[in-house]
């Protein structure tokens, strides 16, 4: 894991209340994550959830009450054939000791979401039922953050108190 940044986050003001990275976006780790998503490989999100698991146990936030994971657009999902958010997130649970539950989909009237950068699109986050407690939600890599923000907002309007980012990797400014 890199250092941590310094200057202002992008989760800065958001319903994100900390982010635990297990490794900066770059190198081995950045293609790993890539030929995991892009090149269908459903075993590799379990070691990698491990290594997060690891992560936020030596980060130490407040022990979730219940894990969860980004949600991955349909289209994603059929095309690959596994959900990989849920393979991460189900990793993380069981080392944890904790339950992993669905607890948001994407609104199926809003385009698949993007990088989140300029030009693209996130998806709206639509809870699937009411939440309570802490929520550790799992994501494979924050970039712009622009995602993990809309999933939050979605948590806390359902109820969640709290809402930590976990995340394999970060890319740009976000502090850990």
């Amino acid at each position: 894991m890199g250092p941590p940044t310094t200057g202002p986050c992008p989760l800065d003001g958001s319903d994100v209340a900390e982010v635990v990275a297990a490794f900066d976006y770059r190198g081995a780790v950045a293609a790993a994550v890539r030929a995991a998503k892009l090149e269908a490989c459903p075993g590799a999100w379990a070691p990698l959830g491990h290594a997060l698991a690891d992560a936020v146990v030596a980060h130490g936030p407040a022990t979730p009450d219940l894990v969860t994971a980004v949600p991955v657009p349909h289209r994603r999902r059929r095309r690959r054939g596994f959900d990989h958010a849920a393979l991460l997130g189900a990793a993380v649970a069981g080392d944890l000791g904790r339950p992993f539950r669905h607890l948001l989909a994407v609104d199926g009237r809003a385009p698949d979401r993007g990088a989140g950068g300029a030009g693209t699109t996130v998806a709206g986050m639509v809870p699937l039922g009411p939440v309570a407690g802490h929520v550790l939600l799992v994501d494979d890599v924050v970039t712009t953050g622009a995602t993990v923000r809309a999933a939050a907002a979605a948590l806390v309007a359902a109820g969640a108190s709290r809402v930590t980012v976990a995340t394999v990797a970060r890319a740009g400014g976000h502090r850990t």
